[in-house]
């Protein structure tokens, strides 16, 4: 960067330049740091890197914590949330497949009588039983 007046002495100078100046205005610029600013910022900045890793690493081990916490919290959530969207629940029991000849379809049905699922009728199944037979439970004698 130029200098004007590098010779004077600082007092005689600032005297020099109001004395030659046109006028006086504030302005904003940018100016270089010196060596020691820059050594200084360099040694806080390494402070700070190490501490901000020291709370990022404290941090790190509470949130492990705690998502351990919030992790059954959150499983309940969902479920509870697909519960209501579907109005239904998923189950996995026992049904029994019963075959409609005259419509070609078996029918998943549970313990309940609901049928709960259809479908077609597999080959295998087309001539398990005769058309329209539904067996019902033995009666006891004497009845």
């Amino acid at each position: 960067m130029k200098r004007l007046f590098e010779d004077v002495l600082v007092g005689d100078r600032t005297r020099m330049l109001k004395d030659n100046c046109v006028s006086i205005k504030q302005h904003s610029y940018m100016r270089s740091f010196t060596h020691e600013e820059l050594a200084e910022m360099r040694d806080q900045l390494t402070e700070q890197v190490l501490h901000r890793a020291a709370i990022e690493a404290e941090y790190a081990a509470v949130r492990e914590q705690h998502k351990g916490r919030l992790k059954p919290v959150v499983q309940e959530i969902v479920e509870l949330c697909q519960g209501l969207r579907d109005k239904a629940r998923s189950v996995n029991e026992q049904c029994y497949v019963l075959a409609d000849h005259a419509t070609g379809m078996a029918q998943y049905v549970n313990d309940e009588g609901e049928i709960v699922f259809e479908r077609p009728l597999d080959v295998s199944e087309r001539q398990e039983n005769l058309p329209g037979v539904i067996k019902m439970p033995a009666q006891a004698k004497g009845a």
